[in-house]
């Protein structure tokens, strides 16, 4: 007859121990798995091929201008004259797509800052708006003063539309016969005195999607210092505006808070701060890779 089996007993001592050695086992499972992760991502991050630190901005000359840009079309974007029709503020807008198309237009207002015009368009399905509203400017710029000692000099002002102040870039009008990256060079020497060493083209972008409000360039101009010896003066004596030299950390906690209260000056900003981390990003990298890369 077999005999029947007895499970052997186990001591309440021994199986606290072997509790406690697959407690021990498994924090050095989460911890080998958490540490894999994290290098996994810092990896990712850094990496000189990562798409977050490659840097696509390569230099460009035209017409004996020097900038930076992602590609051939937008380096001659930036190098591109404004020049508006004779007695004009702006070039005319005519719109022809499969959506939209400009029928006609009549000039109701114009000075030299400014042109306001009422359209008539007809849409894809055939019908006519008679009375678009149109507003045109003449092409502006804005320019973010990124110093040589890696923070950025900035303005405190007020402005008509604004209530309060607000932490504004280098901001001005293209002047005719006069491209974007002229503009932005000339007004940050006109309103900071400083002289920079790179020109960064961040884009072209229209001010009101469906009204017009012309073109604003933008740009960061990096390597930036003190010309000695030059007035301050304050070009906009009809407007306050003092200069502040911010940390990007400082920056970033300004456009979190608002303080930053014009839609483009909020855009050209945000594009700057993520020029200048991919920056930071690949400086990281040639200082534990021993250099050999050229930050642009």
């Amino acid at each position: 007859m077999a005999k029947k089996f007895k499970p052997s007993a186990i001591s309440a001592k021994t199986a606290a121990v072997f509790f406690f050695l697959l407690w021990i086992l498994t924090l050095i499972g989460f911890a080998y798995v958490n540490v894999q992760t994290h290098s996994h991502y810092k990896r990712k991050s850094f990496h000189p091929t990562s798409s977050r630190t490659t840097e696509v901005f390569t230099s460009h000359t035209i017409d004996g201008q020097s900038v930076f840009a992602t590609s051939p079309l937008q380096a001659t974007l930036a190098t591109t004259k404004f020049n508006p029709p004779p007695g004009h503020c702006a070039p005319f807008w005519q719109k022809e797509s499969k959506e939209m198309t400009t029928l006609s237009s009549k000039t109701l207002f114009e000075n030299t800052h400014a042109r306001f015009e009422s359209h008539q368009v007809q849409l894809a399905s055939g019908a006519i708006l008679k009375d678009w509203v149109w507003f045109e400017e003449p092409d502006h710029i804005n320019a973010v003063v990124h110093l040589s000692n890696g923070k950025i000099l900035l303005f405190k002002q007020s402005k008509y539309g604004l209530v309060g102040e607000s932490l504004a870039p280098v901001g001005g009008m293209i002047e005719k016969g006069e491209s974007p990256l002229q503009a932005a060079k000339r007004e940050v020497r006109e309103e900071t005195h400083h002289r920079c060493e790179r020109w960064v083209f961040l884009g072209r972008f229209r001010t009101a999607a469906n009204r017009g409000g012309g073109f604003c360039s933008s740009f960061v101009a990096q390597g930036c210092d003190r010309v000695p010896n030059e007035a301050q003066d304050n070009p906009f004596d009809f407007e306050t505006q003092d200069q502040v030299i911010v940390t990007m950390d400082e920056l970033r906690t300004a456009l979190r808070r608002s303080e930053i209260k014009e839609t483009k000056w909020v855009a050209t900003f945000g594009l700057a701060l993520m020029k200048m981390e991919v920056d930071d990003a690949q400086a990281f990298m040639d200082s534990r890779h021993g250099g050999g890369r050229v930050r642009v």
